[in-house]
């Protein structure tokens, strides 16, 4: 997985990984890579498929939360944002602290105009980790993909009150 945070071009990775799992189809990790790379390289389609087959061969592993979150994400890049937020929330009951979670649920929620619900993941979020403009998740990304995350990561931004408001300001703006 390290070689698809180096360059953009994940194609020569997809050939080594294919190659591998064609030798040894069996390889849960095979497929568990196979799909981050393929989230990586935009194929959010062969991602899900990928992650499918390695929940299929080990539906108890400890990696499962990193798995539900890559199917997640591949969701929330073709736009199935219903689905994503289902998913992404699956894998936070199993690994709450794992950050990208809550980035893209933000984002998410953010893009379906569920503006408590991104405030209140992003909230959440700080509580883990001081907010970045541009968050260090899946850098690599088409520029169309990336594009999409970081416009709902900054509509959930928005969403967050200014420090200076008091709670009773916040109160009275809240979406109902």
């Amino acid at each position: 997985m390290a070689l698809t945070n180096f360059a953009q071009d994940v194609a020569p990775t997809i050939g080594l990984i294919d190659r591998a799992l064609a030798l040894n189809p069996g390889s849960v990790f095979g497929w568990f890579v196979s799909g981050w790379v393929r989230v990586v390289a935009g194929d959010t389609d062969g991602a899900i498929a990928d992650f499918a087959t390695a929940d299929r061969l080990d539906p108890r592993s400890p990696r499962r939360a990193f798995r539900l979150t890559g199917v997640g994400i591949a969701h929330f890049l073709a736009r199935r944002l219903d689905e994503a937020a289902v998913t992404l929330l699956a894998s936070m009951q199993l690994l709450p602290s794992y950050v990208t979670n809550y980035y893209y649920l933000a984002a998410c929620y953010a893009h379906m105009g569920w503006n408590d619900r991104a405030r209140e993941k992003f909230r959440q979020l700080t509580t883990l980790t001081p907010p970045m403009s541009d968050p260090p998740v899946i850098k690599p990304q088409p520029p169309e993909q990336r594009a999409f995350f970081l416009a709902g990561y900054r509509l959930a931004l928005q969403t967050m009150p200014d420090p200076q408001t008091t709670a009773e300001d916040c109160s009275a703006d809240a979406d109902h």
